[in-house]
């Protein structure tokens, strides 16, 4: 016979053996995908090395769900991270970006596994490694979950 496992996302439901009137978590079940979507153009005097970029706020009870960036060219030596001001990297480890063009998703284990926030949470990338480079566009879509 086999055995049947549930994530979390069902843990309290009476399929799973929890209680009868348990519901599926709804940030996680039929939840409302919610996004920000930042265009930075970085003009002549781009941001440097330590320079942080402002993506949006994660509300109580939200999940995150993912960020992606595209760039209009390579960011050359330039890493991002992205993460809240105690966790710098706490979305995104810091990764060169360097195909124009070509969006690049993450969204790390450890962030989609965490439990829903109980305290808002503002969402930064962190600039390091270098510079960004003049002239370009980055746009940055922070996503994440709420209950429907």
């Amino acid at each position: 016979m086999m055995t049947d496992f549930y994530g979390q996302t069902w843990a309290n439901t009476p399929r799973a053996g929890g209680s009868s009137t348990g519901k599926a978590d709804g940030a996680l079940s039929r939840s409302k995908l919610r996004h920000t979507r930042n265009i930075f153009i970085t003009g002549a005097t781009p941001p440097a090395a330590g320079d942080r970029l402002y993506l949006g706020r994660l509300p109580v009870g939200g999940a995150f769900h993912s960020i992606r960036v595209t760039a209009s060219a390579s960011l050359g030596a330039a890493t991002l991270a992205a993460g809240s001001a105690s966790a710098p990297a706490k979305y995104r480890a810091a990764a060169t970006q360097t195909t124009p063009d070509t969006p690049v998703v993450t969204a790390p284990t450890a962030a989609l596994a965490q439990p829903l926030l109980t305290a808002e949470e503002d969402v930064w990338v962190t600039i390091g490694a270098a510079g960004l480079p003049a002239n370009q566009t980055i746009v940055i879509e922070l996503a994440w979950n709420e209950a429907a």
